[in-house]
C-alpha cells in the first residue's frame, strides 16, 4: 500500500501575520523555523512517506527540507486540492496550520485505510490537552466532536470525494449547516441529540457510494491556527509543554 502526504498551505496572505514578519500562516515562526517546515520535520521523524507541500506563489522561499514544494495561485482550499493528481493508493491531506502534528498522529489514518477516512477529536480530550481554548464541536450522540484537519482518500474514489466535498466546503465553519444540507432527517436527529457518527457514515455510503470510516486522533490535529489569538495560544501551550519536559 502506497501513501503520499499533501500539506495544504495555499491560503491567502493574512494581515495579522505581518506582526510576526511574514505574510502567510504556514510561514509563521515556530521552533526556530516555520510552521510548515516544523510539520514536515515532525512527520519525517516518524514516517518514511513522500510529502508535498502546496503553498503560494507569493512565498519568499523556493524549497523545503524533506518535502517537495509546489507554489500555486489559489482562491480556496478546494482550488489547492484541485492541483493534486493522485499517483499513490492513498492520499493523506493535511492542513498546513497545525504546528503540533507529528507523524505518529497520522498513523491511525494509515493503519486503518478506507475509501475515505476522517479524523475526529472528542471535546473532553481537546480540553484536557488545551484547557481554556475554545473551539466549535458538533454535539452527537457519541459525544461532542470536531473534525481533524486531515483526511485519507483512496485513489479510486479521489474524484468523487473531492467533487462532493466541494459542495459542502462553504459550510466548513458551520457544522449545523453541513448537516442541514445532508437532509432534514439527519438534521432533526442532530437537533435532538440522536445523530451518530454511524448515521453520517451510512449517508456517505448511500449518497456517494464511498466507504467511509472515522478514526479518533490526537487533539493536536485540531489545534490549528485560524486567527492571531490561536497562534498566541498555541505558542503558550508549546512553551509550557517544553518547560515541563
Amino acid at each position: 500500500m502506497s501513501v503520499k502526504i499533501y500539506i495544504l498551505a495555499g491560503g491567502d496572505r493574512e494581515p495579522w501575520c505581518e506582526d510576526f514578519g511574514v505574510g502567510y500562516k504556514a510561514l509563521l515562526p515556530w521552533a526556530g523555523t516555520t510552521i510548515v517546515q516544523h510539520m514536515v520535520n515532525n512527520i519525517k521523524n516518524d514516517l518514511d512517506v513522500p510529502i508535498t507541500v502546496i503553498g503560494r506563489t507569493g512565498w519568499p522561499i523556493d524549497n523545503l527540507d524533506g518535502a517537495e514544494l509546489m507554489k500555486i495561485e489559489s482562491n480556496s482550499l478546494m482550488d489547492t486540492i484541485s492541483v493534486i493528481h493522485p499517483d499513490a493508493d492513498y492520499i493523506l491531506l493535511l492542513t498546513g496550520d497545525c504546528p503540533l502534528v507529528s507523524g505518529k498522529d497520522l498513523l491511525p489514518f494509515i493503519e486503518h485505510p478506507n475509501e475515505l477516512v476522517a479524523g475526529i477529536i472528542y471535546k473532553e480530550d481537546f480540553q484536557t490537552m488545551f484547557p481554556g481554548w475554545s473551539k466549535t464541536f458538533i454535539p452527537l450522540k457519541d459525544g461532542k466532536i470536531k473534525l481533524a484537519g486531515a483526511a485519507l482518500i483512496s485513489q479510486n474514489k479521489w474524484q468523487t470525494v473531492i467533487e462532493e466535498g466541494t459542495k459542502y466546503y462553504a459550510y466548513r465553519k458551520n457544522p449545523f449547516m453541513i448537516v442541514w444540507t445532508m437532509g432534514i432527517n439527519l438534521f432533526l436527529k442532530l437537533t435532538i441529540g440522536h445523530l451518530t457518527i454511524n448515521d453520517v457514515i451510512k449517508w456517505v455510503d448511500k449518497n456517494f457510494h464511498v466507504k467511509a470510516a472515522t478514526v479518533t486522533v490526537s487533539p493536536t490535529m485540531g489545534a490549528d491556527v485560524d486567527e492571531k489569538s490561536d497562534y498566541l495560544m498555541l505558542k503558550l501551550f508549546e512553551t509550557v509543554g517544553r518547560e515541563e519536559q
